[in-house]
């Protein structure tokens, strides 16, 4: 019992050689406190420290465990499963956990899923003389992507001023104005805490950058709720009504991202729809149109709802519906897309975190958001198989009707093999169990955010990530920041393509072009990684991470890699159109692309020393804007200015055809970086000399129908451009 209990006494220096009758007093520690009292060799000041190694003795502490994980080597994704293990010399199971990233256990075989860092916890019970322990590791898998691609911290992390309760979403008005755009919206009915703000300056870190007063809504109850088609459809419902305290509101609504129709110029808004009745809450999205460039707002049918009803307070399990939605409008094939999540979980909340999946809509950009043009995508393929009306309750006593093509049914999508892409909700509510909700896991892709990257010719999906096992001040917080890559939208195949460290657990990130400080549509081989909310510093209510991409072991891209057809060896073109025969008057006339250094994949278009580029300010991003030919401006001015002379391409994937059928010709868009709009060319050929046929106009792959004003002059086909190759350099 001494050496067990007293072993971290041994070196205190009463225990001497004449210590030797206080040490028989405490092998007859029962009686030793009397004994003491009498003990010759005993000093008063030490009764203290005897007490106490005698209730060391009468409840003798456990050893510690040391559980420890044994070593696990780097991993590649397709790698087949292997077996986990940690020891310990006790003799109590061990349990294993993937706490967060791409692996799935199955007792102690662990299956990979995907690319990234997977983060495992061991915990063991006490047994015996040996306490509880857990133990954690972490190692890394690859993936085809990430062992070329990579992403890398390129400067420290910069606090941002303008932050919400969603995304900041950057766009350009057809004046040329630019918008910063991001809402909040609470559960009260207070009208200060239902706002869309719409800021306004020269781009997103302009230091004058202004809340915009004619252009924002500063109470969106009325609109939200009297004027919403979403409100009024699902309220109708006998016995549903909004909620109490808290959720007397009943309707969080926010605009996240905004399209300007090229035809007519108005401001065309997704719209999150969150709804908190007397029964469990349900999600739902819609859109909002603006003829006033956002004084007033006309809110429209949903777009995507959840198609298995509504929740009920006595289901075991529901899905929530549709929201946080993210817009990319890929003008490349002529499409919307909308990418939002969805959450499967109790009636009382539990799961939000743990069950969210991502999904993703498309819609031809022509029909301008019209419900009925929408499409989800399924199992593979993109379908309109309606499931049952989003405001009924299944579990009800009267049958639901279908739904409209908002409430289609949708699969989760997510990256490599992540098991949520096979996942699916079980209906009718009589075939669920209550231990289906443990099955569910996490999209890999949830709340994604993307952007195409001109650099890699691929869209990044820049998502969150979270670590359960994370209890700090960031609870769930992970500690990287994490890229996928995706080649094609219409195909939603994704992979792991990197990350980079950075701590964080936010619900809002989007990433912007450092170029033109204006754009979330496009990057290149840098780009700024944004936070709100959450983020790495606390004191931080937004912040961005400059981030810089190359690729390993490949010879860098001259310009945009799906070009590369084009063939010249000297990146000398004549520029025709497709209306326009697609051939100048004589290599004379042609034009050279010049990388821009250290930013591959935007050039300069150049006819001998000078460079083609439009005015500064808003003049040169207004649609019908000039171009002209001007000196290089220097590479001591601001990134942004230097923008109005570089150019990228957009393939033209679609004939323009309705549904967007492949085209077979190699077509592009030429895309000014600093406005985003398409160089327009309505002579036969883009030459010095005929520039004043040539202007940037809003993309479209239709003619304007019945348009008023000057928007019905710029026909799509004189976006759509042809190269003829030049093999030496025109002079």
């Amino acid at each position: 019992m001494l050496s067990h209990g007293m072993q971290g006494y041994r070196g205190l220096s009463f225990f001497s050689s004449r210590s030797s009758g206080l040490l028989a007093c405490i092998r007859m520690h029962r009686n030793c406190l009397r004994i003491l009292s009498e003990c010759d060799l005993c000093h008063r000041s030490m009764l203290a420290m005897v007490a106490a190694i005698l209730l060391a003795i009468s409840f003798p502490v456990r050893a510690q465990t040391r559980l420890s994980f044994v070593p696990i080597q780097a991993h590649v994704f397709g790698d087949p499963p292997f077996p986990i293990s940690a020891t310990s010399p006790s003799s109590a199971p061990v349990s294993y956990e993937v706490e967060s990233g791409p692996a799935v256990l199955s007792g102690n075989m662990l299956t990979l899923t995907s690319g990234g860092t997977v983060r495992l916890a061991a915990r063991q019970a006490a047994a015996g003389r040996y306490g509880a322990s857990t133990a954690k590791t972490s190692f890394l898998v690859s993936t085809k992507a990430s062992q070329t691609i990579i992403f890398a911290r390129a400067a420290a992390v910069v606090k941002s001023t303008i932050a919400s309760d969603t995304p900041n979403f950057l766009f350009i008005d057809s004046d040329g104005r630019f918008f910063l755009q991001n809402a909040d919206s609470e559960y009260d009915t207070v009208p200060a805490n239902h706002v869309w703000d719409f800021y306004t300056g020269k781009n997103a870190q302009d230091p004058k950058i202004t809340l915009s007063r004619d252009n924002s809504q500063f109470d969106t109850q009325t609109i939200c709720e009297a004027g919403n088609p979403v409100y009024k459809e699902f309220y109708k419902t006998p016995g549903v009504k909004p909620g109490s305290g808290r959720f007397v509101d009943g309707n969080f609504c926010d605009a996240i991202g905004v399209w300007i129709d090229p035809d007519t110029g108005n401001w065309y808004a997704i719209v999150h729809n969150e709804l908190y009745p007397n029964i469990p809450r349900i999600d739902a999205i819609s859109y909002a149109i603006s003829t006033d460039h956002g004084k007033h707002w006309m809110l429209q049918a949903p777009i995507a709802t959840s198609p298995y009803g509504v929740g009920n307070k006595q289901d075991d399990y529901y899905d929530y519906g549709e929201g946080d939605p993210r817009l990319v409008v890929d003008t490349s094939v002529g499409y919307f897309y909308l990418f939002y999540n969805s959450r499967i979980m109790t009636p009382s909340g539990k799961g939000f975190s743990d069950h969210e999946w991502e999904h993703v809509s498309r819609a031809p950009i022509r029909d301008k958001m019209r419900p009925d043009s929408w499409e989800k995508y399924e199992n593979g393929v993109w379908s309109r198989h309606v499931g049952i009306d989003w405001t009924c309750d299944a579990a009800g006593s009267s049958p639901c009707a279908p739904g409209q093509i908002a409430s289609s049914l949708s699969s989760s999508i997510g990256a490599d093999g992540d098991p949520t892409i096979h996942q699916t909700f079980v209906q009718p509510i009589s075939k669920q169990q209550p231990g289906d909700l443990a099955g569910y896991t996490n999209s890999l892709l949830h709340t994604a955010s993307v952007s195409w990257s001109v650099y890699l010719g691929k869209y990044i999906a820049f998502a969150e990530e979270r670590d359960l096992g994370n209890t700090d001040e960031h609870k769930g917080a992970a500690d990287n920041m994490t890229f996928y890559v995706s080649d094609d939208l219409s195909k939603q195949k994704w992979t792991y393509a990197g990350s980079v460290p950075y701590r964080n657990s936010s619900w809002y990130r989007w990433m912007v072009d450092p170029g033109n400080l204006s754009s979330t549509k496009t990057i290149g081989r840098s780009f700024l990684a944004y936070c709100a909310v959450d983020c790495s510093n606390p004191d931080n209510e937004s912040e961005y991470l400059p981030i810089s991409v190359s690729l390993a072991g490949k010879a860098l891209p001259r310009y945009y890699s799906g070009a590369h057809e084009l063939g010249s060896v000297t990146d000398t073109y004549l520029i025709g159109h497709k209306d326009g025969n697609g051939s100048a008057a004589s290599e004379s006339e042609a034009w050279k692309f010049v990388p821009v250094a250290d930013d591959e994949g935007f050039f300069y278009v150049e006819k001998g020393k000078m460079e083609l580029g439009v005015a500064d300010g808003d003049a040169g991003r207004a649609w019908g804007a000039a171009v002209s030919l001007h000196a290089r401006i220097p590479a001591t001015s601001s990134a942004p200015e230097r923008s109005r002379q570089q150019w990228y391409f957009e393939a033209i994937k679609t004939d323009g055809a309705e549904g967007g059928a492949p085209t077979s010709e190699h077509r592009y868009r030429l895309i000014n970086r600093y406005s985003g709009l398409a160089l327009s060319v309505s002579g036969s050929a883009l030459t010095a000399a005929t520039l004043q046929d040539a202007l940037t106009a809003p993309i479209r792959d239709w003619d304007a129908q019945g348009a008023a004003g000057i928007f019905k002059v710029w026909k799509a086909a004189d976006q759509e451009l042809l190269f003829t190759a030049v093999h030496r350099a025109s002079k």
